[in-house]
């Protein structure tokens, strides 16, 4: 009898053992489940929709974990990301300050989870002109993966790449172009010389150099990405052919007409071989080059490529496209990459 009311106990207890991984694994699922979903909808700027997920996200985790469990934290920092995205600074501040908290009271101050909240705080205070406290929440991000990963991780290599684009943006190029160079060989390192993601800071580090007039190595950096080019650009990967716009764009502003015109000569070509000859991006730089012409005053060669241009895009009866509309064309960017050049790179996808 004894033992068998010891067996009978044996198969409670692993029955609600069971029950209990079943919960936690459900629960773990639907949390999955509503961030994938909160990531789809704001991917397709379905903002309120993408809100309305994220809370559920958050609910589900606060009420099957502690409050200060990695889940709470994870989703507060993509409901922090939506509210940054909409520019609802003040909300997106207060989440990245709770999901530092967390991660603080969780793992201790040098949890290098915290460097995410910090990129978040920096990105948010960077975005405000705010240079400085950008900056103090960049090198704490920086100085806690440095500690952990060493000094040649790649996401350390993210840390100084995001300082750097900080200098850039608040216009302290030197400052700025040692930061690209220290990020460039890890970057190298991580993802491979002739790869998109190593190709993102010699960019950012050519525009560096251009402001400090070091034009010979701006030039023999877009010579390299040119290179990489030819072995990464396919029809439907176009990050690349947005950063080769860059540079070429960069020198037109500061009426260096003949470096625009060198350098378009050799991208076109690359762009038509890889991309074909009615991509979006042979149309932009055709734009370009012909806007190009136009401003150093030599209109009769622009024409064929206004031309060009407007048969591509399918203008009625071949008219030209207005210098304003093309001009506009030229200058916008799209895509994954642009957006982190012009601000910072995540480990949210790493």
């Amino acid at each position: 009898m004894k033992n068998f009311l010891i067996l009978v106990s044996a198969l409670i207890s692993l029955h609600g053992e069971v029950a209990f991984a079943e919960d936690v694994e459900n629960w773990h699922t639907q949390l999955r489940n509503l961030n994938k979903e909160c990531r789809s909808l704001a991917h397709e700027k379905q903002s309120d929709r993408a809100l309305e997920i994220s809370q559920k996200a958050l609910d589900l985790a606060i009420k099957s974990t502690s409050g200060n469990s990695p889940e709470v934290a994870k989703s507060m920092l993509q409901q922090g990301d939506l509210y940054f995205s909409l520019r609802d600074g003040a909300r997106a501040e207060k989440l990245f300050l709770g999901v530092r908290s967390i991660w603080e009271k969780s793992g201790g101050a040098n949890n290098p989870a915290i460097g995410e909240a910090l990129d978040s705080l920096a990105l948010l205070y960077m975005r405000k002109g705010e240079f400085g406290k950008a900056e103090a929440f960049y090198l704490g991000s920086l100085s806690l993966r440095e500690k952990y990963y060493g000094n040649s991780h790649e996401f350390v290599g993210i840390s100084i790449y995001n300082l750097g684009s900080l200098y850039f943006k608040s216009e302290q190029y030197a400052q700025a172009e040692v930061m690209f160079q220290r990020a460039l060989p890890i970057a190298e390192r991580a993802a491979g010389v002739a790869s998109i993601d190593a190709a993102v800071t010699p960019d950012k580090l050519s525009l560096a150099e251009i402001h400090l007039g070091k034009v010979e190595e701006a030039d023999a950096i877009y010579q390299r990405m040119l290179n990489i080019g030819d072995t990464i650009l396919v029809p439907g990967r176009t990050e690349l052919a947005v950063l080769l716009e860059h540079l070429p764009s960069t020198y037109m502003t500061i009426k260096q007409y003949a470096k625009v015109e060198f350098m378009l000569q050799k991208s076109l070509p690359l762009l038509e071989q890889k991309l074909g000859k009615t991509d979006p991006f042979v149309v932009r730089n055709l734009i370009l080059l012909s806007n190009c012409y136009v401003e150093n005053g030599h209109s009769e060669q622009a024409e064929p490529l206004r031309v060009r241009a407007a048969e591509i895009v399918g203008v009625a009866g071949g008219a030209l496209l207005a210098g304003s509309e093309l001009k506009d064309a030229s200058l916008t960017t799209s895509g994954k990459i642009s957006a982190s050049v012009d601000g910072s790179l995540s480990l949210k996808n790493h």
